[in-house]
């Protein structure tokens, strides 16, 4: 029996059951007759006892059902304050952003962010398998909101428990936000060592369910976006009989007029007190018109949720807007189709191009799977088949990068029947560019600047063809700038693997039992933050500057530089967000002039971190791509004297010289 400690890690992994046969593989031969057939009652006290404090984590809320005399539905809820008092045990990073909150006196800022999760074939999902989660971080980790340690699992509802209660995620809404009130979270309270006041400041998500947070019909009304008063469906001709109306392609967002909080809650409760006088047609239209629905079950019913989660709370996703059934995942598709009626190259020679050139990934995702098969994936007919490529969001961002380089190398901007598609095409890549470096540079204008020519761009090459998506992303930059940071929904897309990776197969036969559904949620969410403190555990956030170097090199792999006396070096550095090893390529500098194909990274007796690489001068630069060769021998050079160092998105090596794609 594996020691208590090593059996918690153990299950922040695998599951029970897993466990349980592995450990008896280990005791018996396959053809024992003693092999033990099921798991024993000590092996079961063990992981209850194990799994107790983050099942502790967790209470239920209560949910009116959709249908009359129905048991009430009952969704699982973190207890907030017993949930960051175990992670604070178990995970040294968050009793830092705590500490450093109290010793400002500070209220941690609370940012929740609320995503669709579908475990199974993503070719072929089943709508029972789609799971809404609930997660939470803290605008105190500062950059660090881009890893999914720093975000927690607060709550979950199945498919089929929001079918069940009376007004769908709408309710589902005013629970959460009535639940995090009940907790009386903004009073301080002990956490640990420390004492700490959480004030929900945000909340992020797609955009679709915010409008079913908020109880807008969307696309199934007049106004695709709840955001804004005179913004309307592309199948209107409101627009050309009205000039205070514009169309979902309009580029210029101060044409846009935006709703006010106080407007749509006086408009709401007059709307509802003549809802019981009015027909159902008159409902209907009222609903098509305002782009709300008449419900008195929704946040604009409740004072409370009124008041914790306005209007200009909100935060979209870039990730959904663009690469996840986005509108890049869109224009892949638009373009692709084009060269290929008008060259006749088809995939196959794509992907043949692609691996005969080399491109590969830094190592850190290499090590996450990105190899050349996963590069080969990328590829799949199946995912070009439909009118959005059908990869993931960092499959499509990866796939988008690639195709902007052989779009310039095969000069498609220049090929009759291309130039138009192109250019909206390369304008999507500065897009993609300037999402990149915003949260860096703070320059929201120059973001607002490439969307709006993006926007014209699409519009002349791909009129007719535009989307809700084209609009919720030109509310980005002002969305951007009120928080001063940037949330996406990258970290918790991730966070997803953790349920379903193997999870989401141990429990989905419970997504629609009976007690409410409930048993889902109690049995999913404590396994989920088990799997999260773990992660948490094994590579802890790096915070506030700190760093760590990892694998010592062996003497016959140390390079040809002269250490130190006592000089140890290592293959691979950590620090903030970058996970760097050996054979990487650095790029650094302001016009990259500090590059370097890295082969090691040393501390001194001092405690400075200093790497060491083979210098890249820069010997050719454009939009997609960017060519170094090897300048002099390799050197030492301190770590705090690069500048915005990174690596790149994609790299190969021809002959002597480096190609990289930022």
């Amino acid at each position: 029996m594996p020691k208590r400690s090593h059996l918690e890690a153990a299950l922040g992994r695998q599951s029970e059951t897993s466990l349980w046969r592995a450990r008896a593989l280990d005791q018996a031969a396959d053809d024992s007759p003693s092999r033990p057939k099921q798991r024993s009652g000590a092996w079961k006290r063990k992981t209850a006892q194990i799994l107790a404090p983050f099942r502790r984590a967790y209470t239920t809320i209560q949910l009116p059902a959709a249908t009359a005399g129905e048991d009430d539905v009952v969704c699982v809820f973190a207890d907030v304050k017993e949930m960051l008092r175990l992670c604070v045990a178990k995970c040294p990073c968050i009793g830092q952003v705590i500490a450093r909150a109290e010793l400002r006196d500070e209220a941690l800022q609370v940012y929740f962010c609320q995503d669709e999760c579908t475990a199974g074939n993503v070719l072929a999902t089943e709508a029972r398998q789609k799971l809404t989660l609930l997660y939470l971080t803290f605008k105190q980790y500062g950059d660090a909101v881009q890893s999914q340690i720093a975000w927690f699992p607060i709550s979950c509802a199945s498919r089929d428990q929001i079918h069940n209660i009376l007004g769908g995620t709408a309710r589902l809404t005013v629970g959460w936000l009535r639940e995090w009130h009940r907790q009386s979270l903004s009073t301080s309270w002990q956490c640990g060592p420390h004492h700490c006041r959480l004030e929900l400041t945000g909340w992020v998500s797609d955009f679709d369910a915010l409008r079913l947070s908020f109880d807008a019909k969307g696309s199934a009304g007049l106004r695709p976006c709840f955001l804004c008063q005179n913004v309307v469906s592309k199948r209107t001709e409101a627009p050309a009989e009205d000039d205070r109306f514009v169309p979902v392609s309009e580029s210029n967002p101060r044409n846009f007029v935006l709703n006010r909080q106080d407007d749509v809650v006086q408009f709401m409760q007059d709307s509802l007190h003549l809802v019981p006088r009015l027909s159902k047609a008159d409902v209907a239209m009222r609903e098509t018109c305002s782009g709300f629905r008449l419900r008195s079950c929704s946040i604009w019913s409740c004072p409370l949720s009124r008041r914790l989660l306005r209007l200009d709370m909100i935060m979209n996703d870039s990730m959904h807007a663009y690469f996840a059934d986005g509108i890049a995942s869109q224009e892949l598709i638009l373009i692709w189709n084009k060269v290929n009626e008008v060259t006749g190259m088809s995939l196959k020679d794509l992907e043949k191009a692609v691996l005969e050139a080399g491109w590969s990934r830094p190592a850190v995702r290499r090590k996450h799977g990105e190899t050349r098969s996963w590069v080969q994936r990328l590829f799949r007919e199946k995912f070009f088949a439909g009118e959005v490529y059908k990869g993931s969001a960092s499959e499509t961002q990866a796939l988008v990068v690639l195709f902007r380089w052989y779009a310039i190398q095969l000069q498609w901007h220049r090929t009759e029947g291309l130039r138009t598609v192109t250019a909206s095409f390369l304008q999507l890549c500065r897009c993609r560019d300037a999402l990149l470096r915003v949260n860096q540079t703070k320059h929201w204008s120059k973001l607002d600047d490439v969307q709006q020519s993006h926007m014209r761009a699409f519009m002349l090459a791909h009129a007719g063809h535009e989307k809700p998506k084209h609009h919720h992303r030109m509310h980005l930059p002002k969305h951007y700038e009120a928080s001063g940071m940037v949330l996406s929904c990258y970290a918790t897309e991730a966070k997803h693997k953790l349920y379903k990776g193997q999870l989401a197969s141990c429990v989905q036969q419970f997504l629609t039992s009976s007690n409410g559904g409930s048993e889902h949620g109690l049995r999913s969410m404590p396994r989920l933050l088990l799997k999260h403190c773990t992660q948490a555990a094994d590579e802890p956030l790096l915070l506030y500057g700190k760093w760590e170097i990892l694998d010592q090199l062996k003497e016959n792999e140390l390079p040809p530089v002269r250490l130190p006396v006592g000089g140890i070096c290592y293959r691979r550095l950590r620090i903030g967000l970058l996970d760097i090893s050996r054979d990487d390529i650095l790029l650094a500098g302001r016009e990259y002039q500090q590059s370097g194909l890295c082969d090691s990274f040393y501390r001194d007796p001092r405690g400075d971190l200093h790497v060491c690489f083979q210098p890249l001068l820069l010997s050719w630069k454009d939009e997609a791509h960017l060519i170094f060769n090897k300048d002099g021998p390799k050197r030492f050079v301190l770590w705090s004297d690069l500048y915005q160092p990174a690596t790149p998105t994609w790299h190969c090596r021809e002959n002597d010289s480096f190609l990289c794609i930022p």
